[in-house]
């Protein structure tokens, strides 16, 4: 999905620009976050904690697609 979006840069800010997402493991002590920021040239998002809104992190693209990682939307612990 990601290799298909690289070659629209608008269609991939779109699809991830505050798109949900829950982390396999706690980050930061929680695991559900959304897309804050989308920065193209650095193949990275910055996200922001749901629940804590001081906790932002920054993940390379390629890490959304690794479902040992994370899953799209708000899950519940594995």
């Amino acid at each position: 999905m990601v290799n298909k979006l690289k070659k629209a840069p608008n269609l991939l800010n779109q699809h991830f620009h505050r798109s949900k997402w829950s982390s396999i493991e706690k980050i930061h002590g929680w695991v559900h976050y959304e897309v804050l920021n989308v920065f193209l040239a650095d193949n990275k998002v910055e996200m922001i904690s749901v629940c804590d809104k001081s906790i932002k992190v920054k993940i390379l693209i390629s890490e959304l697609g690794d479902t040992k990682k994370w899953v799209q939307g708000w899950k519940k612990k594995y």
